[in-house]
Formats: structure tokens, C-alpha cells, sequence
């Protein structure tokens, strides 16, 4: 193992190691790009071609300290590729926080335009660009000018370039602050881009640009007029799903409440698409239905919705009014103070050409629901936890996690006798059944225990998790999709505490990479660090203890790798190993083996470990 550069060296007055804290880890131009903090320059641009000579500070972007001695930083955020260059924010401590571009190169990183110039209070004033969509080879993006608000700008890429698309707000508030659309939820449809705004007549609503000024306009006023406060009405347009060559969304006309709309990208063809919850309550608010989770399955969106009568069900649309209906009232009937059961149907997932998704029938309570898109094939697929509680309260299974694997669909599920515990169906009532009961057994107060399977990953024809079998904790398993064949792979931190609870590695942050899987744990010897596995259990093992030792308590030192990120043949990531403190460190392969490298200016990159 080998730091690869050791961006931040030292440590504290109380002997707690500096670290650079990467983030915004960006591949681009065959190189890795993020921002860390090397404790001189505060934190910058960083850039790394996978040797130590080649990880250095790009550019200070925001050079000196304050008066406190602390280094100013430019703190980049917003990062987009663009026209084979990257655009992103920073401020360089003159011009306030602006849009910057590079080319990878320090000399081709540079302001690329100074939007908001002047000062306040002795602070630079920013633009503070953001929502970067790129839209017929420009890159659009809301900024404050300062003059004009919040607004939206366009650019080529160039200085010359980038510029204000339209003030679609103009003029200043009461208390003479500059008015500002504030657009967002920027979409490209049918080669325009939607996106909603405020111009302070109509109010929040959907506007369209073909990417020029002209071109830029409000598509249509879904709820027009304003209140008796003066305050203009806007419908929110949001949730924007393009589905059979239209665009799909919620808004509210004022009329109909929120509700679904369908536009084919021109005003007359922008329209409600159904009412779904029709009146209004006592106050005079309009109802709504808050069509969400848009899903396209064999050719038609599916979505919830409560329509005031069934609740909120699953619902159908082939695009037309006509063909918008309720698919099933899955959970009829009402409480005794009027309100209409809902069975909440969530986690729709395609399989074996069927829609696989959870819901609750007021009868079975939460359970895992079937469907081929017509009313009459959406069914109960299995009651698995059955039965109910003494307030009549249906039992549910809760099942989450699909996870597609050998033709088959793997979750958890609780059946009420052996807890949460991984399932498995074929898309059938007889294929859907328990595939093994990791944890079993029970408390003392008759609490079923669980084993909580998650972290689903296929890797090598197999499927791998981490469950809690109550004897070794929370570890690796892995499982060929039969019940003989899902076993626990290594019990990486063996034993348990005083109190006799099983110690657990807690395995997460998995990655293939080389045809191998990566993820740290923790083994209660070295702390929480990166291991590897081929698989197989004699193959599965710490790749190295970045940070060893241990506190004067007795507690293992953890390195903590995180933003596993793989480059080419090589597999970045940063570590805390105790000495130079978070910083990057690579993985890479040759004929010896493999090899880790904390860059380092200190130890000049010599490797620490190497892995035969």
C-alpha cells in the first residue's frame, strides 16, 4: 500500500493528523479531477494522472489567508463536463463565487466570465450559477447578475459567449431588491428545453426555450390571476417524465388543484390531462391528486394517485384523457371519519415482463403486488405475513429491495414467523417463497429475529449481501439463488461484546473492479478498512491496514476509504491512514500483484505494501 500524495502533511497542536477531505471527484480527459484542501492554499482544484509526480494542485484559485492565518479556498462545486472542457463554480476571493471553466491544464483554468462584478459590505458579490443542463450544444444555467436576479444565462463555452438569455423577471421588488424567475427543473423535449419560472405577472409556471431570446417564452399561464394580497398564482409545474413523444407533469391550475398535465411542446397542446380529484374542501382550496412515481412499463406510465374516492391507488395512462384511469382500487372502503383507505403502491420494478411493486389492501396489509397492466392481472402475488394485530391492524411483509439475478427476484421480506429475511420469485404465487432463514430463532418477548439481508450486488454469476445471521454479526454473504447454495462467505469480525452481541464488519461501498470486489469493513482488529474478494471465501481478505495501531482505549484505528472511483485500470480513493490524514490513494495491478500508493510528498510515493 502507498499513500499516493499526501495533499495535507502535519497535524494538529493536539496531535490529530491534517487531512485534504477530497470530494467533487470527477473523471475527465483520462484523469482525476477534485477538490481538496492541502492546509496552504485551502481548498482547490486538484488533479491526478495515478502517479504521485503526476497529483498536484492544478491552480490556487483563491490565493492567501485571513487575518487568523486560515488559507482562503475557492470551494468549486457544480462540476459539468461541457464541450470537452470542464464548467464549474468558485470563487477566487475578487470576483465572488462565478463560473470558471478548464481544460485540464492550469493555464486553461480561468475565470471564464465575471457575471456578478462589484462588492458588498467589502465582500465580492457572486452569480452563484447552477442547475447546469446542457441543451443544443450550450450549456444553460440560472445566475444572479446582480442587476437582473436570478435568471437564466446560456453559454458556448466562450467569454464572448456567455450571456444572459433573458431577464424574465424584470424590475425590483417593494423594498427595492432585484426581482429573479428563479427557473428550474430545466428538461430538454422534443428539441426545447422546458423548464418553470417566475416573471412576476403569471407566477411560477412552465416556460420553454428553443435556445434563443426570442425563443424563450412563457408556454402557458396554468393558473392565472392572484390573490387578494396582490401575490401572483403559479401552478409549480414539476415532475416532468417524457413518455410516448410528450411530456408529462404535475401542476396546478387553481381550478383543478394539482393535478396531471400533458404537453406535446406548444401552448395549444399544453394542457390537464385528467382531473383526477375533483372539488374543493370547505375553505374553497381546490383538491388535488399528486400524481407521483411515473413509471413506463409495456407501453403505458404508471403512476399513484388519489383521485378523492379510492384514495391513493395505482393509476394507468396511455397518454390521452380516455385511457388515464384508476388501474385497481387495491384499498377500498373509508374510516369511519370519512377518509378513503390508500394502499400506497411503491417500489415499482420491471421483471420477467410483469410489474413487480408493494402495496397495502387494508385486508393483507403491505405486501408484494403483481401486475401485467390491466385491472384484472394486478393481484395480490403473495400475503406473505399474514394474519393481524389486536387493533385489527393487518400484518405486512414490507418487501423491498428488488434486485434482478438469474432470472429471478430476490428482497426482503418479513413473513411474521422468521422476520426480514431474504425471498426470491419466479413471478409467480409458487415461485415466491422464503429462501432461507438466516436469523432464526426469537427473543424472549417473541420478537421474530432478522437478518435484514441489503447491499444487493451481482458479482461473478453470483449475488452478493450483508445479513445478520445473530451468531456472527453483520457480514458478507453470498448466495447462486438457491437455498444450499446462499451461506455466509467469511465472518470478518468474529466474537462478540461483553454483552454478548455479535460483532459485525458492517461490509458497504462495493465496487468491481479488475474482477475482483472491493468494499471496506471492518474486523474489529484493524478497524474499518478495504478488503477484497474473489468470491470465495479463502480469496476474501483485508487488502491492507491503512491505518493501524490503536487508541489508548483500545479502539482499532480506521481508514475510512470512500469515493471509490475507478480510472482506467486504476481505482482511486480516499483514506485516513492515521499519519497524513484523509487524503487520495490509487490501486493498481501488475505482474507482481497488486499494489496501493498514498501519494506522498514525504515518502515520495514508495509503497508501503504490496499484495503478491
Amino acid at each position: 500500500t502507498q499513500l499516493l500524495i499526501d495533499i495535507n502533511p502535519g497535524s494538529s497542536d493536539y496531535g490529530f493528523a491534517y487531512g485534504s477531505y477530497i470530494s467533487n471527484v470527477t473523471e475527465f480527459n483520462d484523469k482525476l479531477f477534485f477538490t481538496a484542501n492541502d492546509g496552504e492554499n485551502g481548498n482547490e482544484l486538484w488533479v491526478s494522472d495515478g502517479t504521485t509526480e503526476g497529483t498536484q494542485l492544478l491552480i490556487d484559485i483563491n490565493p492567501g489567508s485571513s487575518d487568523y492565518g486560515f488559507a482562503y479556498g475557492s470551494y468549486i462545486s457544480n462540476v459539468t463536463e461541457f464541450n470537452d472542457k470542464l464548467f464549474f463554480t468558485a470563487n477566487d476571493g475578487e470576483n465572488g463565487n462565478e463560473l470558471w471553466v478548464s481544460d485540464g491544464t492550469a493555464e486553461g483554468t480561468q475565470l471564464l466570465i465575471d457575471i456578478n462584478p462589484g462588492s458588498s459590505y467589502g465582500f465580492a458579490d457572486g452569480s452563484y450559477a447552477s442547475d447546469f443542463t446542457e441543451f443544443n450544444d450550450q450549456l444553460f444555467f440560472s445566475a444572479d447578475d446582480g442587476e437582473n436576479g436570478d435568471e437564466l444565462w446560456v453559454s458556448d463555452g466562450t467569454t464572448g459567449g456567455t450571456q444572459l438569455l433573458l431577464d424574465i423577471d424584470p424590475g425590483i421588488t417593494s423594498n427595492s431588491s432585484v426581482n429573479g424567475s428563479y427557473p428550474d427543473n430545466l428538461v430538454e423535449f422534443d428539441d426545447q428545453l422546458f423548464f418553470s419560472a417566475n416573471d412576476g405577472v403569471n407566477g411560477n409556471e412552465l416556460w420553454v426555450s428553443d435556445g434563443t431570446t426570442g425563443g424563450t417564452q412563457l408556454l402557458v399561464d396554468i393558473n392565472p390571476g392572484s390573490s387578494d394580497y396582490g401575490f401572483t398564482y403559479g401552478s409549480y409545474a414539476s415532475g416532468f417524465t417524457e413518455f410516448n413523444d410528450q411530456l408529462f407533469f404535475s401542476a396546478n391550475d387553481g381550478v383543478n388543484g394539482n393535478e396531471l398535465w400533458v404537453s406535446d411542446g406548444t401552448t395549444g397542446g399544453t394542457q390537464l390531462l385528467i382531473d383526477i380529484n375533483s372539488g374543493s374542501g370547505g375553505y374553497g382550496f381546490t383538491y388535488g391528486s399528486y400524481a407521483s412515481g411515473f413509471t413506463e412499463f409495456n407501453d403505458q406510465l404508471f403512476f399513484s394517485a388519489n383521485d378523492g374516492i379510492n384514495g391513493n391507488e395505482l393509476w394507468v395512462s396511455d397518454g390521452t384523457t380516455e385511457g388515464t384511469q384508476l388501474l385497481i382500487d387495491i384499498n377500498s372502503g373509508s374510516s369511519d371519519y370519512d377518509f378513503s383507505y390508500s394502499s400506497y403502491a411503491s417500489g415499482f420494478t420491471e421483471f420477467n415482463d410483469q410489474l413487480f411493486f408493494s402495496a397495502n389492501d387494508g385486508i393483507n396489509g403491505n405486501e408484494l403486488w403483481v401486475s401485467d397492466g390491466t385491472t384484472e392481472g394486478t393481484q395480490l402475488l403473495i400475503d406473505i405475513n399474514s394474519g393481524s394485530g389486536g387493533y385489527d391492524f393487518s400484518y405486512s411483509s414490507y418487501a423491498s429491495g428488488f434486485t434482478e439475478f438469474n432470472d429471478q427476484l430476490f428482497f426482503s421480506a418479513n413473513d411474521g414467523i422468521n422476520g426480514n429475511e431474504l425471498w426470491v420469485s419466479d413471478g409467480t404465487t409458487g415461485g415466491t417463497q422464503l429462501l432461507v432463514d438466516i436469523n432464526p430463532g426469537s427473543s424472549d418477548y417473541g420478537f421474530t429475529y432478522s437478518s435484514s439481508p441489503s447491499n444487493f450486488i451481482e458479482f461473478d454469476g453470483k449475488l452478493f449481501f450483508t445479513a445478520d445471521d445473530g451468531i456472527n454479526g453483520n457480514e458478507l454473504w453470498v448466495s447462486d439463488g438457491t437455498t444450499e447454495g446462499t451461506q455466509l462467505l467469511v465472518d470478518i469480525n468474529p466474537g462478540s461484546s461483553d454483552y454478548g452481541f455479535a460483532d459485525s464488519s458492517f461490509s458497504s461501498n462495493f465496487i468491481e473492479f479488475d474482477d475482483q470486489l472491493f468494499f471496506t469493513a471492518s474486523d474489529g482488529v484493524n478497524g474499518n478498512e478495504l478488503w477484497v474478494s474473489d468470491g470465495t471465501t479463502g480469496g476474501t481478505q483485508l487488502l491492507v491496514d491503512i491505518n493501524p495501531g490503536s487508541s489508548d482505549y483500545g479502539f482499532a484505528y480506521s481508514s475510512f476509504a470512500s469515493n471509490l472511483t475507478v480510472v482506467d485500470d486504476q481505482l482511486f480513493f480516499s483514506a485516513n491512514d492515521g499519519i497524513n490524514g484523509n487524503e487520495l490513494f490509487k490501486l493498481t495491478f501488475d505482474d507482481y500483484g497488486a499494489n496501493i500508493y498514498a501519494i506522498s510528498s514525504e515518502n515520495g510515493g514508495d509503497i508501503i505494501t504490496d499484495f503478491a
